[in-house]
Formats: C-alpha cells, sequence, structure tokens
C-alpha cells in the first residue's frame, strides 16, 4: 500500500504529531535513559499511543545516531538530544577510517533504535511504526561540522560527494535494519537540507535519498526543517510518498504546487501552539488549518516539527481531537487541475 491510499482509508483526518518526545514525561524517563535503552524507549512510546492515540508510531529519535555509530563522540544531556560534540573528518583520508556500522547486532544506540522498533510492532501490530533515519547530508555534517559542509558545497564538492556516499550506505543499512525488525514507514530527517539552495539540494541530496527511497520501497515521508517553499519540487524528486513540512510553509500554496498523490504532513507549530499555547489555541489552530486544507485528501494534520518533551498534555489531546472529529476531504485539487 501506498501511503496516500493508506491515508484516503481513513473516514477522518489522519493525525500523528511528529516526534515521540512527551512519550518520555508519560513514562516518567530521561530523554537520556530513552536514547540508551530500547526497552525504555519503546515503553515511551507506548505510554504516548495508549495516552493519546495518534494514527501511527513515532519512538524518541535523534540526528546524531548515525554519525555517533561511525565513530563521532556524542554528548548525553540528561534532558536534552544528544549533540555531537566535535566533527570527526577533517580531510579526505579521514573518510576511510570511518566506522562503517553493524546494523546486524545490538551494539550501540543503532541497535537500540532497532530494538526499539521490534518492540513496537509486536505491541502494535494494527498501526504503522516509523523506521527513523537521519538523511546523509545531516550525516556528513555532523562528521565535518555544519559550517564546512555547506562551505563544501562550493570549495570541494568531490570531497563531500566522496563523504556522502558513505553516508548513503549508513542511512539505508540503518533503514533495511528498522524495517526488517517491523518498521513500516520510512522516516528520513533531513533537517540540515533547509541551508542549501534548491539547486544544490538537487545536486547532492536529491540522488542520495532517490537510491534510499527506491531500495526501502516501502511508504516514506521526508521531514526537512524550516522554511521549503522554494524545495517544493526539489523535495518531491526524491521520490517519497509524503513530505512533512515545518511550520513556516503555506500547506494549502504546497498542496497546489505538487501532486496529488504525494501526501504533506504539518504543520501546527510545535513551540508557539503546541508548548505554549492553551487547549483552545491549539483546537484554534488545528481547526484554522483543517479548514485551508479541506479541498486536500492528501493530508495529514501534524505538528511543522518534533513536539517537546514537556508539551501540556492537554495541548496534544486538543490537536488530536481536531483531526478526529473532522471529515476527510472526498478529493484533492491536483497539480494538474491548477496548471
Amino acid at each position: 500500500m501506498d501511503l496516500i491510499d493508506w491515508v484516503r482509508s481513513f473516514p477522518r483526518r489522519v493525525i500523528i504529531p511528529v516526534g515521540g518526545l512527551p512519550g518520555a514525561a508519560l513514562s516518567g524517563t530521561t530523554v537520556r535513559s530513552n536514547m540508551c535503552d530500547g526497552a525504555v524507549k519503546a515503553a515511551s512510546a507506548v505510554s504516548y499511543v495508549e495516552e493519546y492515540g495518534p494514527d501511527a508510531v513515532f519512538h524518541i529519535g535523534d540526528v546524531a545516531v548515525e554519525a555517533e555509530a561511525m565513530g563521532v563522540s556524542v554528548g548525553f544531556p540528561e534532558e536534552n538530544m544528544p549533540e555531537v560534540l566535535a566533527p570527526l573528518v577533517r580531510e579526505p583520508g579521514d573518510i576511510h577510517r570511518l566506522r562503517m556500522p553493524d546494523f546486524t547486532g545490538p551494539a550501540g544506540r543503532t541497535g537500540v533504535d532497532v530494538e526499539c522498533v521490534r518492540l513496537l510492532a509486536q505491541r502494535f501490530p494494527q498501526l504503522p511504526v516509523f523506521a527513523q533515519v537521519t538523511g546523509p547530508f545531516t550525516i556528513a555534517s555532523a562528521l565535518v561540522g555544519h559550517e564546512r559542509a555547506c562551505r563544501l558545497t562550493v570549495t570541494d564538492r568531490p570531497f563531500l560527494q566522496r563523504l556522502l556516499d558513505v553516508c548513503t550506505e549508513v542511512t539505508l543499512g540503518f533503514a533495511r535494519a528498522q524495517l526488517e525488525a517491523g518498521g513500516t514507514i520510512l522516516w528520513i530527517g533531513e533537517p540540515m537540507g533547509s541551508l542549501l539552495s534548491p539547486s544544490t539540494f538537487a545536486a547532492l541530496c536529491v540522488p542520495p535519498l532517490q537510491r534510499i527511497v527506491a531500495a526501502c520501497g516501502v511508504m516514506s515521508i521526508l521531514h526537512v526543517c524550516g522554511n521549503t517553499s522554494a524545495h517544493l519540487r526539489t523535495l518531491a524528486d526524491t521520490g517519497v510518498q509524503g513530505l512533512s513540512l515545518d511550520s513556516a510553509v503555506d500547506l494549502p500554496t504546497a498542496a497546489r504546487a505538487l501532486p496529488g498523490d504525494v501526501v504533506l504532513m504539518g504543520n501546527i507549530h510545535p513551540v508557539a501552539v503546541a508548548r505554549f499555547g492553551t487547549p483552545d489555541s491549539v483546537r484554534a489552530a488545528a481547526d484554522t488549518l483543517l479548514d485551508a486544507m479541506d479541498g486536500f485528501d492528501n493530508f495529514i494534520l501534524s505538528t511543522g516539527c518534533s513536539t517537546p518533551v514537556d508539551s501540556p498534555p492537554e495541548n496534544i489531546k486538543a490537536l488530536i481531537a481536531a483531526a478526529r472529529e473532522r471529515p476527510r476531504a472526498l478529493k484533492t485539487t491536483s497539480l494538474t487541475e491548477c496548471t
């Protein structure tokens, strides 16, 4: 089944807030403990699903896990996400010294995520479980440093391309391991992609993402942080079946610009609305977005990025209720109808 067919199988709007961080608050665990134990991470996701009832299952993912598996030193704040401490690749010769993770065993935090997905697939056989991976450019940025990665797109693109080739294989291997463990929707987070121009993204990010999506052959969603309004066609060129768009993107405009079989997911502001709003303001924002997307059936109501760990439960419930009480649109105004 393709993602669009799954979305259209619902009589109402689909609702999947991004990320699983609020599950840690529900389970009474620290973010750090979730990062290092698959059973703890799965238990937080179970708490989240049982409390809120989203239509698919996220665990608490992070964009440092693959780089760490390749040898990067990572710090673990008690109540925040892991962070890369220092770049590892300084010159082309360093690429050959990178570790290539073994995703078949339990070692390392990649094993934590694979075990978490296995447990969640067993616990929720009726729900899609996300296989969450980081895009090649974001991994490469962690390996060389974010600013340097952007400079390399101009100063030494062959060096960057070699690194991206390695990172692509790591992303693909990690995706396959989670899908084999029971994951059903591939979620690719490529947050650093928003720092690239559409043409640079097309040259450096699209081919690796196309390879990953084609090789996995499952329902897939790409998330790129920030205002990607100018990148929409390029993002769709990756071959993913869905795009998770941040709060800065106007979703009805995006829907009119893209084919009707590309599912759009978003994009309630995760901080200003989900974290610091009230149940009434969350419901109002969700209803406004649902109204704006009323003519499009290729839509999943969600947050624009990861929902903060301390988001009030009443706010998350208000967001989910808004979708559950809204019938699905019966028709999508497709790109071909607008041109």
